[in-house]
């Protein structure tokens, strides 16, 4: 058994010129990631436990002159369980959960 345990942060920028629209944008994104995981050697596949993750994004796109046609961003919160049997828990925000079973690939949203 394989324990992967620790944080991971990922930041990355982008700017670019549309091929389609005289605009130019920009992506921010931002993610930090805290885990603790479990792999069997003989799966190499994490078969249980958690994730936390914070995802903050942001954007823009803005015209060659100046004018800012669209700006927005967005945080998300999301905590992953996997319970060793193939299958998982994601709570996004605190709010929204999702069951997944991972081996069918299915996905069923929890009714809170």
């Amino acid at each position: 058994m394989i324990t992967a345990k620790g944080t991971t942060v990922i930041s990355a920028d982008s700017e670019f010129d549309s091929l389609f629209t005289a605009a130019a944008g920009v992506v921010q994104f931002d993610l930090d990631f805290d885990f603790d995981f479990q792999i069997p050697t003989e799966e190499f596949e994490a078969t249980s436990g958690t994730g936390n993750a914070n995802v903050k994004v942001y954007f823009s796109k803005t015209g060659l002159d100046g004018d800012n046609f669209e700006e927005g961003s967005f945080d998300i919160k999301a905590q992953l369980s996997l319970d060793g049997n193939g299958n998982a828990i994601l709570t996004l925000d605190g709010v929204a959960q999702y069951e997944l079973d991972l081996e069918a690939g299915i996905v069923i949203r929890i009714e809170t």
